[in-house]
């Protein structure tokens, strides 16, 4: 399509992205299937389920732009599909099991490194142009892909030096240490599936209201209470829509001196409450929290009521 303005190149650049991270994603759970190492495999399998989170965050930057995901050119699409196709042939061709996990490994690392570049050009072009909830939510793409590229780089180090320890060094010190590096991958796997959720919920008058937790599953927004359930899923919607923009944050202090915040919509109606914090620091923290966690948690619902579709 024509370029005519700044965020038509955005949008572009952003669509681009989110295309590639789809790929990407179909890239891991093929190679899942072929790695026989089973801490490769269940990272790799991990990777898939993060790939879908990202696009789903990237799905909220489009929203909060008001634009829709542009459809590449077949050109494009074929470079990707491409891309695909040759990875996976040059990774079945490895018969050697250690070597196709240094490649795998290596190959993971370089495109975390792509991917990390792509954010902070985004990232960049988001401040610049205002957008800071969509800089935001750019953000915590980009940590992924840093810690990405970190996690992998000490697992191809152990590979590596595990080779050279098979003749130079069997000592227990050594074992150790490489069995520790062969847990990080299961400790990422742990880290990644507790996610931050919605926690929807019906009380004993029959209203809703919902808890926003992070990963730890510590409280960080509590909703007001609703007479409906739809309405509580709209709110929840609200706080996924506003989460990521620091203006809808209300900084207060409470009759004994403690710091809290609100959440408000753009209409000025507050969705969500913290708890008290022992410090302005601490509530800060709180806030940057929320805006991680909310744009991108999923519902779980435990109400009563028949479920309904609220992701």
């Amino acid at each position: 399509m024509p370029i005519k303005n700044p965020k038509q190149v955005f949008v572009l650049m952003l669509s681009d992205l989110r295309r590639g991270t789809e790929k990407t994603a179909s890239i891991f759970q093929n190679l899942a299937q072929l790695a026989e190492d089973p801490d490769i495999k269940t990272a790799l399998e991990v990777r898939t389920f993060v790939s879908q989170k990202v696009v789903e965050t990237l799905d909220q930057c489009f929203k909060l732009i008001g634009e829709q995901p542009v459809p590449l050119s077949g050109t494009r699409t074929r470079i990707y599909d491409v891309l695909a196709e040759d990875f996976r042939n040059e990774v079945a061709d490895i018969q050697d099991t250690r070597t196709r996990r240094f490649y795998i490994l290596a190959k993971l690392n370089n495109l975390a490194h792509i991917r990390a570049a792509e954010y902070k050009t985004l990232i960049a072009a988001a401040d610049i142009s205002g957008n800071y909830g969509v800089a935001a939510l750019l953000e915590v793409c980009l940590a992924d892909k840093l810690a990405l590229a970190e996690r992998t780089k000490r697992l191809i180090w152990a590979i590596a030096e595990t080779g050279a320890g098979q003749t130079t060094d069997s000592s227990p010190a050594r074992q150790e240490q490489l069995q520790a590096e062969s847990n990080t991958v299961q400790q990422f796997t742990r880290n990644k599936t507790r996610a931050a959720k919605f926690d929807l919920k019906q009380g004993k008058n029959g209203q809703f209201m919902f808890n926003l937790k992070a990963g730890n599953s510590e409280v960080i927004l509590t909703s007001e209470l609703y007479k409906q359930k739809r309405s509580a899923i709209a709110g929840i919607d609200s706080v996924k829509a506003n989460a990521g923009d620091d203006t809808r944050y209300e900084r207060k202090t409470a009759k004994n001196g403690q710091p809290f915040f609100v959440l408000t919509a753009t209409n000025g109606e507050i969705i969500g409450k913290s708890e008290m914090y022992s410090s302005v620091a601490a509530m800060e923290n709180g806030i940057q929290s929320v805006k991680k966690n909310g744009p991108v948690a999923a519902v779980e619902d435990s109400t009563t009521e028949p479920k309904s579709r609220v992701a």
